[in-house]
């Protein structure tokens, strides 16, 4: 805000520093570059007028070919330009390529620079989405350079987004969408189909995965969906092979030390990353096609029962089981036969010491509980509530990481509660689901908790507002606690507020101030805004 008044003035001036014909070679032009990103990210959309003095000497640096010379690797005079300053070398199939490294550092800086400004102004960039798609989606298998292949690879699922908005908001409909969307694919499969470098995998499978949901329906033709899942379990499968050959080779070795253990767990974490953006594919699958995906889950699922049985490690496990809760949640009536498999999966892991797999799995049995049905209800629903309140009340539970599994537990009470209440003690599931509210760290939980109970107040369910409205201190505290927080969005904000009316017209203030005493000054001023912005004039 203090920068607003001068801020037009300095890009007119920065504006005509890049149009005076700088050398390449000049150190201004770094900073410009530099400069009109961090400008992109502070005035967003304002920025878009700008952007044709921007974007087009990017393009052009970003798309222009490298200089490089390939030879023999047997060639007496191979190695001549590793001698020259600039110049780096790389064996790759017996061909010895030199590389002019400027050029190089230019165009990975440039495309550094457009993957900024397409993941700032999303919808806005459509305008030079078509041109920037041209020179981007061919690098993701540019194969001389790691930050350049990883920049357009993270652009990818953006081009995608800025595709699905504009035709959200021009109602153009769904083609230049899914022409995107093939494009992106078509290149992010041969990525991946080639890809050496463990790391830029885990960038590509997370580019699969964001492309998929950022179209937000189900554009991909079968044949692309088959060529997907075979190249995401062909890496999934040399992953799990670098694992073994590390495991023999640790096991042959007399000299294995300290720093190759250490070695060994930078590179097992990385291939715990892989799987868990494995997963998130076959995830982002569910999400975006439901029960359409089932016959390819069908043919799969064996594959991840097994996982489970033969694990690899904690974040191997933790994918699978956020592979399960997804299916579940998405998979559609067909999922019924999975469900006594899954629930059991689920009560198991959620008394693992483990913060993530113990979330994933709570989360699971509280998505049971919502579509599971009759079947859920009569054979699960008190067993699966017993072990939530295992979670809920277990040393530590508050605690660091576990705060947000013990979140999720809570609200998986409260699911078993307002979807099995025929099946469940709901004179005391609702209270005691009560009393461990508000939800403080996981926003979506939180979000979701803070609306259903939003419902039960209006729907002036007994067991939440107690004998003679007895909760409504505990209410009223809550309320106080996630007003102005992303704990609930705007739709939430309002019934908050009507409530709050509502019970300040229901109950004697004595009532109400023995909630008051438990909030901060800051809350107790969030209440009375609340209230004031919907009472009557």
């Amino acid at each position: 805000e203090l920068f607003q008044p001068d801020c037009q003035a300095v890009l007119e001036m920065m504006m005509q520093i890049q149009q005076s014909g700088l050398e390449d070679d000049d150190p201004q032009v770094s900073y410009l570059l530099a400069a009109w990103a961090r400008f992109c990210k502070v005035l967003g959309k304002e920025f878009i007028p700008y952007m044709p003095y921007v974007i087009q000497p990017l393009l052009q640096t970003a798309s222009q070919a490298v200089d490089l010379e390939v030879r023999d690797a047997d060639d007496p005079d191979a190695g001549a330009r590793e001698q020259e300053e600039g110049w780096d070398s790389m064996l790759i199939a017996n061909k010895l390529i030199s590389i002019k490294t400027s050029s190089l550092e230019d165009k990975a800086t440039a495309c550094n620079m457009i993957t900024c400004y397409v993941a700032e102004l999303k919808g806005a960039f459509f305008p030079w989405v078509a041109e920037t798609s041209k020179v981007m989606v061919p690098l993701c298998t540019f194969l001389y350079h790691d930050e350049v292949r990883t920049a357009a690879i993270q652009c990818m699922a953006d081009l995608v987004l800025i595709c699905q908005e504009h035709a959200a908001e021009s109602n153009s409909g769904d083609t230049a969408t899914g022409e995107m969307l093939a494009y992106t694919l078509e290149s992010l499969i041969k990525a991946l189909n080639t890809e050496p470098e463990t790391e830029i995998i885990v960038a590509i499978l997370e580019g699969i995965a964001g492309c998929i949901n950022n179209a937000k329906k189900p554009l991909i033709p079968q044949p692309t969906i088959v060529a997907i899942l075979e190249a995401v379990f062909k890496a999934v499968q040399a992953s799990d092979d670098r694992r073994t050959e590390r495991a023999a080779a640790k096991t042959s070795s007399e000299d294995h030390d300290e720093e190759d253990d250490e070695r060994e767990a930078e590179e097992n974490d990385q291939e715990d990353d892989l799987f868990l953006q494995a997963a998130e594919c076959i995830c982002a699958f569910v999400k975006i096609f439901g029960s359409q995906f089932m016959p390819y889950w069908h043919s799969m699922a064996a594959q991840f029962f097994a996982r489970l049985q033969n694990p690899r490690s904690t974040g191997d496990t933790h994918g699978v089981i956020c592979i399960l809760d997804d299916m579940m949640e998405h998979g559609g009536p067909e999922m019924e036969k999975y469900l006594s498999a899954f629930v059991q999966i689920f009560m198991q892991y959620a008394k693992i010491p483990s913060a993530d797999l113990r979330q994933a799995a709570v989360y699971g049995l509280g998505v049971c509980a919502q579509v599971g049905g009759e079947a859920f209800g009569s054979q699960f629903a008190n067993g699966s509530l017993e072990v939530l309140k295992e979670v809920v009340e277990a040393a530590g539970s508050r605690e660091g990481a576990m705060v947000t599994a013990t979140e999720n537990a809570i609200s998986s009470v409260g699911k078993i509660a307002n979807f099995q209440g025929t099946h469940v003690d709901v004179t005391q599931v609702w209270p005691y689901w009560l009393s461990h509210l508000p939800i403080l760290a996981d926003e979506v939980e939180g979000r979701l908790v803070h609306a259903m109970l939003c419902d039960q107040v209006e729907a002036q369910n007994p067991s939440i507002m107690g004998n003679n409205n007895g909760n409504v201190p505990k209410l009223v505290s809550i309320f106080g606690q996630v007003l102005g927080t992303s704990m609930i969005d705007e739709a939430t904000t309002g019934r908050i507020s009507r409530i709050l009316l509502m019970l300040q017209s229901a109950v004697s203030p004595d009532v109400l101030r023995s909630g008051w005493v438990t909030l901060t000054a800051e809350q107790r001023d969030r209440i009375q805004a609340a209230v004031s912005s919907v009472a009557s004039p």
